[in-house]
């Protein structure tokens, strides 16, 4: 989901190795496709896994009810990455 307009997050519930790649070395690249549009972006940046607090809070608060209904007992980190560069088509389209 888009946080806000420097953050990308999401809820991670799963606690495998996603999770574990995550805190071995919290930089990362997404990618986001729209095959409809026959668009693609990829983001870059840094991730901050919270497991309590406010933005935890809210990060579950905005998660699709189908994600949450497989984490019953809510024990999901709420994923934050801090956007630093956007690419699109092999072109640069956003960077901090």
């Amino acid at each position: 989901m888009v946080w806000d307009k420097d953050h990308l997050a999401w809820w991670e519930r799963a606690h495998g190795t996603t999770l574990r790649n995550l805190q071995e070395n919290p930089q990362v690249s997404l990618l986001y496709r729209n095959p409809a549009k026959r668009q693609a972006w990829k983001y870059f940046g840094a991730v901050e896994l919270l497991s309590d607090g406010p933005v935890r809070e809210g990060i579950m608060a905005r998660t699709p009810q189908v994600e949450l209904d497989r984490d019953p007992e809510r024990k999901g980190i709420a994923v934050l990455i801090r956007v630093d560069k956007v690419m699109q088509a092999g072109q640069l389209f956003q960077e901090r």
